[in-house]
């Protein structure tokens, strides 16, 4: 039967008239302009030529094509697209829980929430809650700042009761926490028992005697955001505060006597300054990543005011001086060269295109990062 069939390729069980190939990218560009209702989808591609009974088989069947929620949609290699589909399908803000749970596939949840927020695509809407940008509405600021900007509206002070109302209808956050922000650094009482922005005037930036790309254990990504590394110890483990170099905490926007509050779904993160940065306990973060002595956190604060973070167990013994070097500023994958390894520490450490060897070395050096040195240097011990 098949040799009487000609003008046909058979692919996968289907016997497709011309190319199969031809027919599928014309199947994937029905979609590229967004999700379409199922019953919508199989009318248009039986416009290929395709019999209705079929349509919808063929459309499962067509790489890079996903059949969620009732609808067809695009279904790209990337997670940051795939959030993007599974967001336009909803049609309302989701946790990162919920977008995890409807990709289905391989991507850990601290992932997707750092893409969520690294993505202009995305529109952080509430506590933990993402949209896209495309709709519109108010971004999530973390308390401090959503007060300010109440106080803004307002004219320049507001009524506390009237704030409380206005940010407790609109997000998941606290009476308590509202008014424990508004009681705290940043604010102050006018006459009348309203509030206001404490201190007025701006200030010049506090400029500390290194900034980040001279600070150790501080990295920068491919997006151009710096990351401070934390190497896990017993008293984070017990939930101790610790130091934060003042280059990364000035990075920030810190300056002495200020005080940062990041927002994690485990619970906020408060950074203080007073003789110098310190970061409060970061307990339920490692709790949530399992981590144990000797593994590394990664963090940084988005310009929303959430604590973003990247896990890194510690690396295996076994593994080359160079990649345990490469370990230590969040890089794991394969590098072909010792001279590929210089280049991703140098970029990771701020220092231009085309730089040496010896100058990522002395960088190092200055820097302070004799860890880092130690597998790359023999005369470092």
């Amino acid at each position: 039967m098949r040799t009487l069939l000609t003008g046909f390729e058979q692919v996968d069980g289907w016997l497709v008239a011309g190319g199969a190939d031809e027919l599928r990218e014309k199947t994937r560009q029905l979609f590229t302009d967004g999700p379409r209702p199922l019953p919508e989808a199989v009318s248009l591609v039986s416009q290929l030529g395709l019999r209705d009974d079929v349509a919808e088989r063929w459309i499962m069947a067509v790489p890079h094509l996903r059949v969620l929620d009732g609808h067809v949609v695009a279904w790209p290699r990337s997670v940051n697209e795939k959030a993007e589909a599974v967001l336009a399908i909803s049609g309302i803000p989701l946790t990162p829980e919920e977008i995890q749970e409807r990709i289905g596939e391989d991507y850990s949840l601290v992932g997707i929430r750092n893409q969520l927020t690294a993505d202009d695509r995305f529109l952080r809407v509430d506590r933990n809650k993402y949209g896209l940008t495309r709709w519109g509405g108010e971004q999530y600021l973390g308390i401090r700042e959503m007060i300010a900007r109440e106080i803004e509206r307002a004219g320049g002070e507001a009524s506390v009761n009237t704030i409380v109302t206005n940010l407790t209808t609109r997000y998941d956050v606290s009476e308590s926490s509202v008014r424990a922000y508004a009681g705290g650094p940043g604010f102050e009482r006018t006459q009348r028992g309203w509030i206001r922005v404490a201190g007025q005037e701006v200030a010049e930036p506090y400029q500390p005697r290194r900034d980040v790309s001279e600070t150790r254990r501080c990295f920068r990504s491919r997006d151009g955001r710096w990351w401070h590394r934390v190497d896990v110890n017993a008293e984070h483990l017990r939930g101790s505060g610790s130091p934060l170099p003042t280059g990364f905490a000035a990075y920030l926007g810190m300056a002495p006597g200020g005080q940062l509050t990041a927002s994690a779904p485990s619970g906020d993160v408060v950074i203080s300054w007073h003789n110098q940065p310190t970061m409060g306990s970061i307990r339920p973060v490692l709790v949530e990543f399992g981590a144990q002595e000797g593994d590394h956190i990664f963090l940084t604060v988005s310009d929303g005011g959430e604590l973003l973070t990247r896990f890194l167990q510690s690396a295996a013994p076994s593994l080359p001086p160079l990649n345990r070097a490469l370990h230590l500023i969040g890089y794991t994958a394969p590098v072909a060269s010792e001279a590929e390894g210089a280049r991703l520490i140098g970029a990771r450490i701020g220092l231009a295109e085309g730089t040496t060897r010896d100058e990522v070395l002395s960088r190092l050096r200055e820097r302070g990062d004799r860890d880092i040195l130690a597998f790359l240097d023999p005369v470092v011990q």
